[in-house]
Parts: structure tokens; C-alpha cells; sequence
């Protein structure tokens, strides 16, 4: 059923649970935890998740306890949830708006409900934002409609302060990517991204902000599409990123594409992995983003390297050093601010360990492991790497350490990437179980796996 032919109490069923941040899981568990109050027993945790899709969909009418249960946890009387008639819609077209053009509103206004907070900073973006679409402050108004209408007939009066703001959301998206574990950074991703796609359908193409606001939407696809992968989910992480080529494409923006294309480069074979990055990097070459250049290049010797191509591994590499030391990672665009100094010393050892060069692996260990965080997902995708160099160099005792501290932060900030990197090293170690640090490590693998896979656990 497409989006402006559901039912108005779907509607506001999505958009309830919408500013609430949560996500239709959440919203099970939400259900579960006061259903448990009653005498009333729920269905299993997926069955209820597609109850509530349907519900969403308007494909069903929930039924009187569930619609209850709902506007308990959403904290809104069922009268005003699930009333059949839409009074809303019946003023809103005697004002000349159409139902598609309010469903349009109320996207917007369901995407700018995660903005409200108890702080002046969240209540002073709101009202700009709002200000910015032609919304006011959504203060009491008599005759709010004709101020809905003079937003949709001049959308461009998004003005730069509201871009600005969207622009800085991405922004703290990126940043919390780095320290927080995907699926809580995900929903408000993909939330975030909403927000973006409905203003940029509603802006014309001649606005002077629209560009801005399709590159945000693409740094966002691009972000939703390497969480997307983080969790394990290829097939949806694809789909963003083409999402995101798209927006570097319309906007004519070179540097998101090659971006998307250094993400892609990680789940890809090394023969495909090094045609992506090839391509990524005729696209930042000679420009400002020295600090994508530099991950780039450095991709690019990790992949050369494992391709056992000494030469370009190694111009590669003195590439990415030479231009991250001329880098503002904190200063360029929303995603390289990942790539700090122990980033590039992980790929130094990797690159190292690959051809078998020991000295240099050794000093830049010890150069690398000065700049980690003492608790992040780039520190455990750095250790899981040092795991691997050790190993590749004939240490095992060290893979094992190494392995052993890479395993433990991977669990607590449920890194899929340095976990799988984790995988790969256990396989390639599992006949060197008789060392005692190995046996150790690959047990607690075992026992990661094992609880991974376990019904109703938090896929890593």
C-alpha cells in the first residue's frame, strides 16, 4: 500500500512511534514490558514486529487490546489514535491542500519530532527549523493551514540556518559512529535521512540550498549504508550506498562518491576491492581532501599488499602518509574524521605483516598504539589488526594477546567489522591451539560465536 492511501490512524501510529525515536522492535519490547501487567499475553518478539509493520502499513486494524496497549506506551488517548474520521484532512482541503501535499507535511513534522528535547539548544533548532519551513515556532494559531500552504508553494524558504543544523546532525551522526555500537546509531540514521529525502522533495531544483541539502542526504545514505553493513546486512547496505552515488551525482560531488567507493572497497575481493579504490581516488586526487586521499591510498596498500605486490603496496603507503601529515581530519567533510593517526598506524602494520617486513611492524606498533582510545570501535578494529600482523609475522603468542584484547572491545562496542576480522584470524590459527594463548583466544571466540547465534541475542 503506498504511503498517502494508508488509513490516517496508520499514520499517526508510524508517526507516534516516530517521536518516540524508537524503532518497531523497540516498540515490541515496549508493548512486551507493559502487556506483562496485564493478563494478556503478547506473541513472540518477531511475530509482534510484523503485527506491527502491518499495523503501519494499514493493512489491519489492530484489535481493541492491542489498541490499548498502543496508546499506553505512546502515551496518547486511543480516541485520538485510532479515530476513523480525520476531521484534519476535511479542514485541510477546504483550505486548498491536497491529502498528498499534507501527507508531505506530516512527514516533515513526524521527522522533526526527534529534534525536541529538554535542552534551549534542541528547543532553539526546533524553532529555527520550523521558522526556516514557514512553520513558526508551532505556536497556537487560528488559522494555522494557510501558513502549511505558503510552506508547500515556497519550499524554498528553508533558509541556511536550517541547513546548517541538518548539516551538523550528520556531522554528530559520523562522530557517534566511531565510539557507539551500529544499531543505535542505525535508527536515527535512517530517521535523520527521512528527514532529508522529504526536504529535498519538496525543494525545487533551482533553489540555491537544495544542493546542500542533497549532499547532507548523501553523506547520511552513505553513513546508513556502512552501519547497514556493520550489522551484517549486505543486501540493504548496497541499496544506501547507491542511494549515495546518487546524491554525489545529482549534486556533482566527486568526494562523496569516492567515499562511498572506499566503503564499498571492504566487503569487496581484493581484485574488485582495488578497482573501487582506483576509481575513488582519481576522484580526490589533487584536491582539498587530503584526509580521503590518505585513506584511499591506504586502503590501497592494505589490498595490494595481501595481493602480494610489494612495489605498489609500498607507494601506496608513503602516499597516505604523506598526505594524512598535511590532513585536517577534524576539518574536511562529515566522514574522515575516523581516520586519525592510529588508522593509518593499523594500516601501516597490516600493510607491513603482508610482506613480512618485522622492524617495520614493530615500530609502527609501538608508534600506532600511543593514539588509541581507551575504549572505541576503531581501537578494536586496530587491535584485531596488530592480532593479524603478529600472526602473519610467525607470533603467536602475541596474535593470541592481541586477539584476546581486539575480542573483548569488539564485544563491547559491538564491532562487526573487528569481530569478523577476529573470525578470519581464528580460522587461519585454529591448528595452533596447542599454544596456550591461542587456545584462549579461540575459546573465547567459540564462546562469542555461540552466544551470537543464540536465539534472541544482539547480532554483533
Amino acid at each position: 500500500m503506498a504511503y498517502d492511501d494508508r488509513p490516517a490512524w496508520a499514520c499517526r501510529l508510524r508517526q507516534a512511534r516516530i517521536s518516540e525515536g524508537w524503532s518497531q522492535r523497540k516498540l515490541a519490547q515496549k508493548l512486551e514490558a507493559r502487556a506483562g501487567a496485564t493478563e494478556r499475553a503478547l506473541p513472540a518478539r518477531e511475530s509482534l514486529v510484523r503485527m506491527i509493520r502491518g499495523w503501519e502499513a494499514g493493512d489491519h486494524l489492530p484489535e481493541p487490546f492491542h489498541r490499548w496497549l498502543l496508546a499506553q506506551v505512546l502515551d496518547v488517548a486511543e480516541e485520538e489514535l485510532f479515530e476513523p474520521s480525520d476531521g484534519t484532512l476535511v479542514m485541510v482541503s477546504a483550505r486548498g491542500i491536497s491529502t498528498a501535499q499534507w501527507s508531505l507535511l506530516t512527514r516533515i513534522g513526524a521527522a522533526l519530532q526527534r529534534l525536541k528535547g529538554d535542552t534551549d539548544m534542541e528547543r532553539r533548532a526546533l524553532l529555527r527549523l520550523l521558522a526556516g519551513l514557514g512553520l513558526g515556532a508551532v505556536l497556537p494559531d487560528p488559522e494555522p493551514w494557510e501558513r502549511l500552504s505558503s510552506v508547500l508553494r515556497r519550499p524554498s524558504s528553508i533558509d541556511v540556518a536550517t541547513v546548517e543544523d541538518l548539516e551538523a546532525d550528520t556531522v554528530a551522526l559520523y562522530r557517534r559512529e566511531e565510539c557507539s555500537p551500529a544499531k543505535q546509531v542505525f535508527a536515527d540514521t535512517v530517521s535523520h535521512l527521512d528527514l532529508l529525502a522529504t526536504l529535498v522533495e519538496s525543494a525545487p531544483r533551482s533553489s540555491r540550498l537544495r544542493r546542500r541539502l542533497v549532499v547532507t542526504a548523501g553523506e547520511t545514505s552513505a553513513l546508513a549504508g556502512w552501519l547497514a553493513h556493520e550489522t551484517g546486512d549486505r543486501w540493504r547496505a548496497e541499496r544506501y550506498y547507491e542511494a549515495a552515488v546518487d546524491a554525489a551525482e545529482d549534486a556533482g560531488d566527486l568526494a562523496l562518491k569516492a567515499n562511498v567507493l572506499g566503503y564499498r572497497s571492504y566487503p569487496a575481493p581484493p581484485m574488485e576491492a582495488e578497482e573501487l579504490l582506483e576509481e575513488a581516488q582519481t576522484y580526490v586526487t589533487d584536491t582539498p581532501c587530503l584526509t580521503t586521499y590518505a585513506w584511499l591510498r591506504g586502503r590501497k596498500a592494505e589490498v595490494s599488499a595481501l595481493a602480494r605486490r610489494p612495489n605498489d603496496a609500498l607507494r601506496a603507503l608513503d602516499d597516505a602518509v604523506g598526505a594524512f601529515d598535511q590532513a585536517k581530519p577534524t576539518e574536511e567533510r562529515a566522514w574522515p574524521a575516523f581516520f586519525d593517526r592510529g588508522r593509518l598506524g593499523s594500516i601501516e602494520i597490516a600493510t607491513h605483516a603482508r610482506l613480512h617486513r618485522g622492524d617495520d611492524v614493530q615500530a609502527a606498533a609501538a608508534e600506532m598504539l600511543r593514539f588509541l582510545p581507551p575504549v572505541e570501535k576503531r581501537k578494536a578494529i586496530v587491535l584485531a589488526g596488530v592480532a593479524d600482523a603478529r600472526a602473519e609475522l610467525g607470533d603467536l603468542e602475541g596474535a593470541g594477546q592481541y586477539g584476546r584484547e581486539a575480542l573483548a572491545m569488539a564485544v563491547e562496542t559491538e564491532s562487526s567489522v573487528a569481530f569478523q576480522q577476529l573470525v578470519a584470524l581464528g580460522a587461519r590459527l585454529n591448528d595452533s591451539r596447542g599454544i596456550q594463548g591461542i587456545r584462549e583466544f579461540l575459546e573465547q571466540l567459540k564462546t562469542v560465536k555461540r552466544a551470537e547465534s543464540s536465539p534472541g541475542s544482539k547480532a554483533m
